[in-house]
């Protein structure tokens, strides 16, 4: 039961650093929203961990090495598939009155997408930051929408110019519906 005690404060630790470091970040001017999005998923991911077996005689026997590869590998996790979504939401295969909107913008640069690409208003905002928690904590919510999108664009006749791949929102709630620790 140490070795658990140890990962989760290592693991509190590293989550705490990138809060700090992406919350100066956005004190200098040079944070984003997407930094935030990946902590959201990040925050998710952690509290997934915690719904786990933490007191199962898997766990409690473990070796410290393979606790702290877990739990930073799941917070880690986490906070791509939270980006991956972000990222979804900004191109907007995933639409609808659930999800964060992002205003059109020309965009010439990768550079001028990063800094430039940010939800309309503050309830965007919000929605990004939630569904970064979701997309964390339900480390399959992602995947299930990639296997959807990869389902759908297969069904699309060869050649066919408009491969709508846009999850309707209620594809995605019934998604939520299901939404389970990662």
């Amino acid at each position: 039961m140490e070795n658990v005690q140890k990962a989760y404060g290592w693991t509190v630790a590293l989550l705490l650093t990138v809060v700090v470091w992406q919350w100066s970040s956005l004190e200098l001017g040079n944070g984003s929203i997407g930094g935030g999005v990946f902590i959201a998923g990040m925050i998710g991911g952690f509290i997934s961990s915690l719904s786990r077996g933490v007191n199962s005689p898997e766990t409690t026997s473990a070796p410290l090495n393979f606790l702290l590869v877990q739990r930073i590998g799941h917070l880690l996790l986490g906070g791509i598939l939270a980006f991956a979504l972000y990222l979804m939401f900004m191109a907007n295969v995933v639409a609808g009155e659930l999800f964060p909107n992002f205003p059109s913008l020309d965009v010439n640069s990768f550079k001028n997408f990063v800094t430039n690409s940010k939800p309309t208003d503050r309830i965007d905002y919000a929605k990004a930051l939630v569904w970064g928690v979701i997309a964390g904590y339900s480390q399959k919510f992602v995947p299930n929408i990639f296997d959807s999108l990869v389902e759908r664009a297969s069904l699309q006749p060869e050649g066919s110019e408009e491969q709508e791949l846009l999850i309707v929102e209620e594809e995605a709630a019934d998604n939520v519906n299901e939404v389970k620790p990662g």
